[in-house]
């Protein structure tokens, strides 16, 4: 049973301020893009029966921003018990930004919109408000996730996301993590390189290791036929097509999507070319990733042996056709 959530994003999910911050029971301001998640792995576990689900058996998992939400949940104490499994695809750990930080950008924000309280604040347009803090974030030559990031604020996040998870203190439960080979090793135009995901994962696996819990990494590489004879490799976010099975291409946008970050690499064609070997990956994937959804172990019977992750081994599952376990996981894209 697949839950999709949605919540409040940019300066409306993670603008802070101190008027905010005073009217908080809390005494907090900001995270309202987390509390969102919060409040709906509170509905599934009040609702989810009726679906058919079980609420003693809830998986979360997201790809690129969404992976970053995924490492919010596992860092903070407010997650705790409303999950059971988790999987993050190409995203970001989180190192948060302290409070007072995003309360001064919310003063600054609030001088530009040409406001002082929060009755004004709520009585402008929401497009104002975005737009507004648009302009800010590029005169502060900041990316809109780092103008409105997480803020530790003692409540929501005790510590940096980061460091929270690396010392074994976080919701550990059993953990996927990788991204795609493409987007570890080429510096993609659109996207830039994302290597630096692989350190904070190994962290992410070395907290849940502190613990006794496994966490299993992967790298993605499967290429449409078409695509790779033009010289396309895997991207970021590719792997999406193949966990949600559009092996025939049959989406409106799913490989239109990827084909705009393709393009970057000189392929040509629309048409990725898809084969059987791409319907076999996809199903592949989609075994892997629902048998580690009701057991947490992806590993089953007749395929390849995924080995839990340790930093002794360095060993991942190279995806792609054919499978294979390899070694060096920590260091992909280092070098």
């Amino acid at each position: 049973v697949q839950v999709v959530v949605n919540m409040r994003l940019g300066v409306l999910g993670l603008m802070a301020h101190p008027l905010l911050s005073k009217e908080s029971a809390q005494g907090v301001s900001g995270n309202y893009l987390f509390l969102d998640q919060i409040a709906a792995l509170k509905w599934v576990q009040k609702n989810i029966t009726s679906f058919g689900g079980n609420p003693d058996n809830v998986t979360i998992f997201g790809e690129s921003g969404g992976g970053g939400k995924v490492v919010s949940m596992l860092a903070s104490p407010l997650a705790k018990g409303l999950f059971h499994r988790a999987i993050i695809e190409s995203g970001g750990m989180r190192h948060g930004t302290p409070l007072d930080t995003l309360e001064a950008r919310g003063e600054k924000l609030f001088t530009r919109l040409g406001i002082k309280t929060l009755e004004e604040a709520r009585t402008l347009p929401w497009k104002k408000i975005i737009e507004t803090s648009d302009e800010m974030g590029k005169e502060m030559n900041m990316p809109i996730m780092g103008l409105w990031d997480s803020a530790i604020d003692g409540w929501f996040f005790a510590d940096a996301p980061v460091d929270i998870i690396k010392d074994g203190k976080h919701n550990a439960v059993p953990l996927i993590a990788g991204g795609n080979l493409g987007e570890l090793i080429y510096a993609d135009p659109n996207v830039g390189s994302m290597a630096t995901m692989i350190p904070p994962y190994v962290d992410m696996f070395s907290g849940n290791n502190k613990v006794n819990v496994k966490g299993y990494a992967y790298i993605f590489d499967q290429v449409p036929a078409g695509w790779k004879s033009e010289g396309g490799v895997s991207v970021h976010a590719s792997e999406l097509t193949y966990v949600f099975g559009d092996y025939d291409n049959s989406t409106p946008y799913g490989w239109s999507l990827i084909y705009d970050l393709e393009a970057a690499f000189g392929v040509t064609s629309r048409d990725p070319g898809l084969t059987d070997i791409d319907r076999k990956v996809s199903e592949t994937m989609m075994d892997m990733w629902t048998q580690f959804a009701r057991t947490g172990n992806p590993n089953l019977e007749g395929l390849i042996e995924w080995p839990a992750y340790e930093i002794a081994t360095d060993k991942y599952l190279y995806t792609a056709e054919p499978l294979e376990v390899k070694t060096g996981f920590s260091k992909i894209g280092q070098g």
